[in-house]
């Protein structure tokens, strides 16, 4: 049997292009120590099968080539096509397709390559879709006028319109006007280079800037590098996006474009790599700086976009910029292609190019009374707290006996007793230390008491004294023990003796009960049992009544005796001659006649 192994990458599987990158990384990963720095390099910039970086020189870029080819060819890989610019490798090229975008060689700048000639006539939300999704720029410097498409198709969404359902005149017309001016966003060209020297011999500082308006926030990075007296500016990063269908107010928008700003810019700093690169953060909203600068309890939306707005950036970096000198506005405002190509927004704010002493500087005050719109409502509740105490416990039993048994099992364990029934003297012991906690725990309801006398008996229980002393009658009867009803081991108490009585009524519960207790409060107590008793509850409910039944005519109709009669048998009886015999009983309907015949068989007689 022969064994064959495949050691190809099938093309199209779905799991290709993750093996084809995991068999890179690995093949990089294991590269020989001299050119473990181009491995490293390679591996940063591999994009599935192609490689996107920068160097600094010719010299450095004809040794990234040998060195990549060598590496790469190591593991059977064979680099080739190679494009640069300025310096150009093959001098045939001038408009390459890099990751989607258009990158000219020979002027080294990116832009758009879009075509909208074939959009249909009928405009519907399906044909909004595609357009809006046709723009492919992930830099973002046309993102001020293709945020226009998507704040339309987010207006069908709202009136809930279908996909071939064809657009209203308002929003038909305004889709139209922005598409015939569409073909602008390819003439939209930036460079390709941040800095037009070397970017590690400048003074760097990444701007960061966020704004909102009703229908779209956006966020934009800006690169400036200063070397001597020149000042350089070039965009990094930008979106725009929508705001939620759900309309919110607009600084809690400022709040979610501060939030986007703040992500952006730690791809920006993790891509760019600058060693010692201030980032400055701006915001046309003093709510939304007073939100990050101030402590306080604010809501959970706020809150939790002040959190991650403070783990991502330095509270000392944000600053205040006017709006008209915002560069975010333009994107969140939206502009047609014609007005986005003559901004030229992407090259950024004149007054970046000045010294930092000329920067804008706002007449700005922490907004706290809109900003305390977002606090969070505390409520404040005083409460009273009680110790439990040891008694409490004792109420995790539902049954008076099953509380008594487990008080002289716990005696039982105390002197370590080997027997396996409890015997009447141990039962009454354990009741007497639970009467003396119950009476110790309200001592004070019992004794403030003017009208009753009491005293305390040889076990420490408190009792009753009544004018029954010289009487011949029980102990328990004569001095009664003494027990608030308001206490719920005294309602189990109750509870029981109502049971074991077999739910006797109020008067004989109560006098049972005052054969050996004086409970206060015991007729409400011994009310509130019964009534919440579920059998006898049932016993009380009133037996159903049914109606009386209606006359037939025959009962109503005059006619003669026994023209309508029922028959029946009584019997049988004994004749002196030892026969038996029955009665028939013949009965009048209508008159209550009644008619007697003596027969000696039940059986039917034969006609003749």
């Amino acid at each position: 049997m022969i064994t064959y192994r495949h050691r190809r990458v099938v093309f199209g599987v779905t799991s290709s292009p993750f093996h084809l990158v995991a068999t890179i990384n690995h093949h990089l990963d294991n590269c020989s120590e001299p050119l473990k720095a181009t491995a490293a390099k390679l591996k940063k910039s591999f994009y599935v099968d192609n490689c996107v970086t920068s160097v600094e020189s010719e010299e450095e870029l004809n040794k990234f080539i040998s060195e990549s080819k060598k590496v790469m060819l190591d593991g059977k890989f064979d680099l080739r096509g190679w494009i640069s610019s300025p310096i150009l490798v093959d001098k045939n090229v001038e408009n390459t397709s890099i990751l989607g975008v258009i990158w000219n060689v020979k002027n080294d700048t990116l832009q758009c390559n879009v075509n909208f000639n074939n959009v249909e006539q009928k405009l519907t939300k399906r044909t909004l879709l595609s357009v809006a999704q046709r723009v492919f720029d992930p830099i973002g410097f046309t993102c001020p006028t293709t945020i226009i498409p998507k704040k339309i198709l987010q207006a069908t969404w709202c009136k809930k319109l279908t996909w071939d359902q064809e657009l209203p005149e308002d929003l038909a017309k305004e889709f139209r006007k922005w598409i015939e001016q569409a073909y602008a966003i390819n003439d939209c060209v930036i460079p390709r280079r941040l800095t037009s020297v070397s970017i590690q011999e400048c003074e760097n500082s990444l701007h960061v800037f966020s704004d909102a308006s009703k229908d779209a926030y956006s966020a934009c990075i800006f690169l400036r590098s200063k070397q001597g007296d020149d000042i350089n500016l070039s965009l990094v990063l930008a979106r725009s996006r929508v705001t939620p269908v759900n309309k919110i107010t607009i600084p809690r928008q400022e709040l979610i474009a501060a939030t986007l700003a703040c992500r952006l810019s730690v791809t920006a700093i993790e891509s760019l790599a600058l060693p010692n690169c201030a980032v400055y953060y701006w915001s046309d909203s003093s709510v939304v700086i007073t939100w990050i600068m101030c402590e306080g309890p604010w809501s959970v939306f706020v809150s939790n976009r002040v959190k991650e707005i403070r783990n991502l950036s330095p509270t000392s970096a944000w600053r205040h910029v006017p709006g008209h000198l915002n560069p975010a506005d333009l994107p969140s405002r939206g502009i047609n292609p014609k007005g986005l190509l003559e901004s030229r927004w992407w090259e950024g704010p004149e007054w970046l190019r000045l010294d930092e002493g000329h920067w804008p500087v706002a007449n700005f005050a922490l907004n706290s009374s809109e900003a305390d719109l977002e606090r969070k409502k505390t409520v404040t509740v005083a409460m009273h707290v009680e110790e439990e105490s040891f008694l409490d416990r004792f109420t995790y039993f539902s049954s008076y006996i099953k509380l008594v048994r487990m008080i002289c099992w716990m005696l039982r364990f105390k002197k370590k007793s080997t027997s396996k029934e409890l015997t009447y003297e141990e039962f009454e012991y354990a009741e007497n230390i639970l009467i003396r906690l119950v009476q110790k725990r309200c001592i004070n309801s019992l004794v403030n008491d003017r009208n009753i006398q009491t005293f305390v008996d040889e076990n420490d229980i408190l009792r009753l004294n009544t004018k029954l002393s010289l009487g011949n009658e029980n102990y328990n009867f004569k001095f009664p023990v003494i027990l608030p009803g308001s206490d719920p081991i005294v309602r189990r108490l109750v509870e029981c003796r109502h049971i074991e009585l077999k739910h006797a009524g109020a008067q004989t519960l109560l006098n049972n009960l005052r054969q050996k207790f004086w409970i206060i409060g015991v007729r409400n107590l011994v009310r509130n049992i019964i009534h919440r008793c579920i059998r006898c509850k049932r016993f009380k409910a009133k037996r159903c009544q049914a109606p009386t039944g209606v006359l037939p005519n025959e009962r109503m109709e005059a006619s003669t005796a026994f023209q309508h009669s029922g028959a029946d048998l009584a019997g049988p009886l004994t004749l002196r001659s030892g026969a038996k015999a029955w009665i028939v009983l013949f009965t009048c309907a209508t008159y209550r006649a009644v008619h007697l015949e003596v027969v000696e068989s039940l059986s039917t007689g034969t006609s003749t």
